[in-house]
């Protein structure tokens, strides 16, 4: 992984990811690669993909990278109910 918005945190707490308050100085990143997404899921990197491929997760590009917003990644978890599909 390069880059500080490559390097795993925990985010625990709120969802206001990337702005610092003064209970979490440091939020962590705003955007995360496939790899990364697919770890805070707890799924492949394949089905985060997928994901971004039928338009269930929205990304960034930035050049030819593409990045998910992690504030996505919440929203999406929020919405997943137990037992239903991803």
């Amino acid at each position: 992984m390069r880059g500080s918005c490559m390097t795993p945190t925990s985010h625990t707490g709120p969802t206001t990811v990337g702005i610092p308050t003064p209970t979490n100085p440091n939020p962590g990143p705003l955007l995360v690669d496939d790899r990364e997404a697919a770890r805070m899921l707890g799924v492949s990197s394949r089905t985060i993909w997928t994901m971004r491929s039928d338009g269930r997760l929205p990304t960034v590009g930035i050049g030819r990278a593409k990045r998910i917003p992690v504030a996505a990644l919440h929203a999406f978890a929020r919405t997943v109910t137990i037992g239903g599909a991803a």
